[in-house]
């Protein structure tokens, strides 16, 4: 019997970048797609590279990252890699991405190895957003192809409108809190908030419907 295989090593988190400085190393079309999602997060971008393909030159021209015009030299990685919140070591260069990997970690600062996840401390799993709502799946690099299906799938189960449901929910956390400050009342009227018509209402954009229908349950009231 085959015996199933895993590694437990990688553990899923949620990590703020909003302002958070990030080092991308590598300047063309595998560095483009990590700096993509990395100012979808809005995080404050350095690159080193000599050169940078059109995507990546627009977004320095447009400010939207910082360019360092250099090798990834030890002294280069070494004067850049303190401070940032993670390091991408993103070129076509396996090799050259160990290195940086190394001595990012030598520094105690998270590192991912694009496509790479041996010297990586961390990978950047196949992600989902709607609005508010983030969804990873993950294979701990193992079979990046499945998580990307995976995710195709995930996408298509989630209605129209979930965004806009999660930020519904998170305006009103704080009034039902205060209505209903016993844990258990609160999960439920959320739970038949989630199940019923102000669910729907919300996702249409109908905030005023929602709205009503939530305090309807908060009162007691059947919708």
């Amino acid at each position: 019997m085959t015996q199933p295989s895993s590694d437990p090593a990688w553990f899923p988190l949620s990590l703020r970048l909003d302002d958070a400085p990030v080092l991308v190393v590598g300047g063309g079309d595998i560095a483009v797609n990590k700096t993509r999602l990395l100012l979808a997060h809005r995080a404050r971008i350095s690159v080193i590279a000599t050169r940078l393909v059109a995507d990546m030159q627009r977004w320095v021209e447009e400010g939207r990252l910082a360019h360092i015009a250099a090798q990834a030299s030890d002294d280069a990685l070494r004067a850049a890699i303190p401070g940032s919140r993670l390091v991408y070591a993103a070129t076509d260069d396996r090799a050259l991405n160990r290195h940086v990997a190394a001595i990012a970690r030598g520094m105690n600062v998270p590192v991912c190895a694009v496509d790479d996840p041996q010297p990586s401390t961390f990978i950047t799993p196949a992600q989902v957003h709607r609005g508010a709502v983030r969804i990873a799946i993950s294979t701990g690099g193992a079979a990046p192809v499945l998580a990307r299906r995976l995710r195709a799938q995930v996408e298509a189960m989630i209605p129209d409108g979930t965004g806009a449901l999660a930020d519904f929910m998170r305006a009103q956390r704080q009034h039902v809190g205060a209505a209903c400050p016993d844990i258990g009342r609160r999960r439920r009227v959320w739970e038949a908030f989630l199940d019923g018509a102000g669910a729907q209402a919300a996702r249409a954009g109908d905030m005023a419907r929602a709205g009503r229908i939530l305090d309807d349950l908060i009162a007691g009231k059947a919708p």
